[in-house]
């Protein structure tokens, strides 16, 4: 569903945590890693909004969960903004509350 160099950025991200990540195999690792402190157990269905004039859409969408390393629950709520080329993601901007973590 990703090109092999999509860009993935997180925006509202904290230090250690990257900012953005450049191709599919960097997305990779990161989901590789998040999965060993961060277990989701579901997402809602999304909200989507696409773009009139531009192949972009937006979803809206929340997810629960266990933080692995705190054993905290993990509940957040998502903003995507997603650009699409051939069918394919090009670039997607995640937008999520790092404080939930």
């Amino acid at each position: 569903m990703f090109t092999d160099d999509v860009i993935f950025e997180f925006p509202y991200a904290q230090e250690p945590n990257p900012k953005r990540l450049d191709g599919k195999a960097a997305l990779q690792q990161y989901l590789e890693r998040l999965g060993e402190v961060l277990e989701i157990t579901s997402f809602t269905t999304p909200v989507i909004h696409v773009a009139a004039d531009a192949p972009v859409f937006f979803a809206q969408f929340e997810a629960t969960g266990n933080n692995l390393a705190t054993g905290r629950p993990y509940d957040q709520s998502y903003i995507s903004v997603v650009e699409v080329q051939d069918g394919r993601i090009v670039r997607y901007q995640d937008y999520w509350n790092p404080l939930a973590i």
